[in-house]
């Protein structure tokens, strides 16, 4: 099952999507059998927010690796990471990076 969210942090939009291992979520309608995706938001907030990241490239790694450490029905995890006007002399609407991790 693919699940996605899109997040937006200061000016940084956050799509995230997961492919989840189904619980016994489908069956019982207990979010404890799948994964939380309010505590997977808080998640990325709180790697966004507890350290200065210089690039995109490592923020989206350390999102993605926290997701897979932390839940555990979660498989695979694609992260894109935006930022508009950027600080530099082109033209471009927005600049970022996109980045898979799954677990091994």
């Amino acid at each position: 099952m693919r699940a996605p969210l899109d997040l937006v942090i200061g000016e940084t939009r956050v799509p995230l999507t997961q492919s989840v291992t189904l619980g016994r979520a489908d069956s019982n309608d207990q979010i404890k059998n799948t994964v939380d995706y309010v505590s997977v938001a808080e998640l990325v907030l709180q790697v966004s927010s507890k350290q200065q990241f210089s690039t995109l490239e490592k923020l989206a790694a350390t999102i993605a690796e926290e997701v897979l450490i932390r839940h555990k029905l979660v498989q695979n995890v694609w992260i894109s990471l935006a930022k508009p006007l950027p600080p530099a002399a082109i033209v471009a609407e927005t600049v970022g990076v996109e980045l898979e991790r799954s677990r091994e």
